[in-house]
């Protein structure tokens, strides 16, 4: 899909036309081994652009070649994998992806990795992020089933990783440059910090770009060993031919096991990874296709969403937004909130209500349910656990859609199916 290849014959194609796996012990291929990673695309937002990136087309690090570009929903998601494992006699384990960034949709991760913690509780799960948004969802990510997060760590140094990034969105600000880089790499060492805390695994996934950061790979280990990384898995660098890295030469075998080589001067155990499949890598792409299909019907002919819905009592869905476009505002810097209603399946929106103003602690969560009487689902970017549980016990469900399309995100809380879904990232 877009790849630019050039003359050089990549690792991933070599291994595809070998149907063998470089190193490690996690890959695609049933045919060689007893392990498959089954990618399950949760969320087609993104808060980081990278510049060998293309945003009409799927995340390189989250979904590589073969994963689907549409999302599932979590039951779709979870009876996905009930059907494959109707299917395959292979140990697989899951892992929560893109086409975008899975914590950018928090709320539909952690409610993907509850249900197939509960039907499969034998069943490894694991995220792959960019880390910018993991310190503040590890232990969410963990009581929910998690046991791994796989990083992408494009590099470690500030001043290098903007060759690699070209801004971070955090809330509703975008940032750019050295800071941007700053607060980037800051994150991700808390992000490791967290998880590590809360008892998950975390495997770093550094790209190896023969221009970029091939030469620099033994110090980005040693800084993520310093980190507290459980695993370094090196994987080949392929832009998207139509992102700013496009014309960049893609990583070839000969690259990567240089890499290694100087990898394995830090940290001994360092693999070649594997960025992992979806079922068209298990069953097939067309019985894949068609698998998908039914579970999508059958999901769609039983219930949208697993979430409350608004009722006769509380009717209306409020978001926090600063612009009436994006889901953009995090719930404890909302000034306002809009709230939309459903007539029939036409969503207007009805009004603008003040919220109670900052401070107070669990007062003021209170004040703001007593503001929203007649609100059943509050949309945000963001809220922390004691709003969460203040609101929840006056009937309010709070969700948590990161810079995601208001649109969508309100007829989602009502139950309404959008008329298209295109491929493309939002």
């Amino acid at each position: 899909m877009g790849r630019a290849r050039g003359r050089h014959s990549s690792p991933r194609r070599q291994r595809a036309q070998s149907g063998k796996q470089l190193h490690g012990d996690i890959v695609t291929s049933t045919t060689a081994h007893t392990l498959s990673r089954i990618r399950l695309p949760v969320s087609a937002l993104c808060n980081v652009q990278c510049r060998f990136c293309d945003r009409n087309l799927d995340c390189v690090f989250t979904a590589p070649d073969g994963v689907a570009s549409e999302t599932l929903t979590p039951r779709e998601a979870a009876g996905y994998l009930d059907a494959i494992l109707q299917k395959v006699e292979v140990s697989v384990e899951v892992c929560l992806s893109g086409p975008g960034e899975p914590l950018a949709r928090p709320d539909e991760a952690l409610a993907t990795a509850q249900l197939v913690a509960e039907r499969h509780p034998d069943v490894r799960i694991s995220v792959a992020t960019n880390g910018l948004a993991l310190p503040g969802y590890a232990r969410d990510l963990a009581e929910a089933g998690v046991k791994e997060v796989r990083l992408a760590v494009a590099d470690t140094d500030p001043l290098r990783l903007g060759s690699f990034v070209a801004f971070i969105r955090t809330g509703k600000r975008s940032l750019r440059g050295e800071e941007a880089m700053q607060v980037f790499v800051s994150q991700q060492e808390k992000g490791v910090a967290e998880a590590k805390h809360h008892g998950l695994r975390v495997t770093a996934v550094v790209p190896v770009a023969p221009e970029v950061n091939k030469a620099n790979v033994a110090e980005i280990a040693e800084r993520l060993k310093n980190w507290g990384v459980d695993r370094i898995e090196l994987v080949p660098f392929e832009p998207r031919e139509k992102s700013g890295l496009g014309k960049a030469r893609p990583a070839t075998q000969a690259d990567m096991d240089e890499a290694l080589s100087a990898v394995r001067t830090v940290v001994p155990d360092a693999q070649l990874g594997d960025m992992g499949g979806d079922g068209a890598s298990l069953l097939g792409e067309e019985e894949a296709a068609i698998l998908l299909r039914r579970i999508k019907l059958a999901t769609e002919a039983d219930v949208v969403t697993d979430r409350p819905m608004p009722d006769r009592n509380r009717p209306y869905v409020a978001v926090a937004t600063s612009d009436g476009e994006a889901v953009d505002v995090h719930l404890g810097h909302a000034e306002k909130l809009l709230v939309y209603g459903n007539d029939n399946g036409l969503v207007t929106l009805r009004e603008a209500r003040l919220t109670p103003p900052r401070g107070g602690g669990s007062d003021r969560w209170k004040a703001l349910a007593e503001v929203l009487p007649d609100v059943k689902v509050l949309i945000a970017a963001g809220a922390g656990d004691n709003p969460r549980t203040i609101l929840a016990e006056y009937g309010i469900d709070v969700r948590v859609y990161n810079d995601a399309p208001l649109q969508g995100a309100v007829l989602h809380a009502f139950g309404i199916k959008p008329k298209g879904r295109g491929k493309g990232r939002q």
